[in-house]
């Protein structure tokens, strides 16, 4: 059964079994962009968007996707959603019973947002972090806090200029509206968290960034003071 299971879900995603951990996230994170219900809503809100077919197999043999006439439905992406989560979980699961995956994955029900789902693929390419953050701006997907996290995460792997771009992260998301100002201010307190940790990232950039707005919030007053605390710079 398992086999059974494992099989039909190389071929849902149109993967052959034995095909590398990044090619399949790679086709998942790319079927997702195509079936994932926010994409869906947002199609249906713009008249000028063409409706997006949803993918199918046309080769049960090969584990082949075709692209079938009329508008994808949600149910694509639970259904490969479930059998992205199913492959990965084979690969990780080491000596787990099939009985106790099944525990833990009914433990983790709720659907990610596409914008989560995007994210994800900075844990294993942090240097896709512009394309990443293009496709959430390009597709105006609202940007939680651990998105927000996820994406200082991956700048600050670039070096010195990560923190360039993870205020213009932040800034530009606050700007389309898809970071809201409680977002915008734990991102702010964050990085300038992440300034006190490293030597090459400049808290000055971040503090001058910081609006009469954010002030107002208690998280950033209290990063500010611990700035101020430590010596790098005046409270005001």
């Amino acid at each position: 059964e398992t086999d059974v299971r494992l099989k039909n879900s190389y071929m849902l995603l149109g993967l052959h079994q034995g095909a590398t951990k990044r090619s399949i996230k790679m086709r998942y994170y790319e079927l997702a962009k195509q079936t994932h219900p926010d994409v869906l809503n947002g199609e249906k809100a713009s008249a000028a968007a063409p409706a997006r077919a949803a993918p199918v197999v046309k080769d049960a043999s090969r584990g082949m996707l075709d692209e079938p006439e009329g508008p994808a439905s949600a149910v694509q992406f639970l259904e490969l959603h479930a059998a992205f989560e199913a492959i990965m979980e084979d690969l990780e699961a080491g000596g787990t019973s099939s009985a106790e995956r099944s525990k833990k994955t009914r433990g983790s029900a709720r659907r990610k947002t596409l914008g989560e789902v995007l994210c994800e693929r900075l844990h294993d390419e942090p240097e896709a972090v512009h394309e990443v953050w293009g496709e959430l701006k390009g597709s105006s997907l609202e940007v939680s806090g651990q998105m927000l996290n996820q994406l200082f995460k991956a700048c600050s792997a670039i070096g010195p200029a990560g923190v360039v771009l993870a205020l213009t992260v932040l800034n530009e998301g606050s700007s389309a509206g898809i970071v809201s100002q409680g977002v915008r201010s734990s991102g702010l307190a964050s990085l300038l968290g992440l300034c006190g940790q490293r030597d090459d990232w400049d808290v000055d950039l971040v503090i001058d960034e910081i609006s009469d707005e954010d002030r107002e919030s208690p998280e950033v007053l209290a990063a500010l003071g611990a700035v101020f605390c430590a010596g790098t710079r005046s409270l005001y």
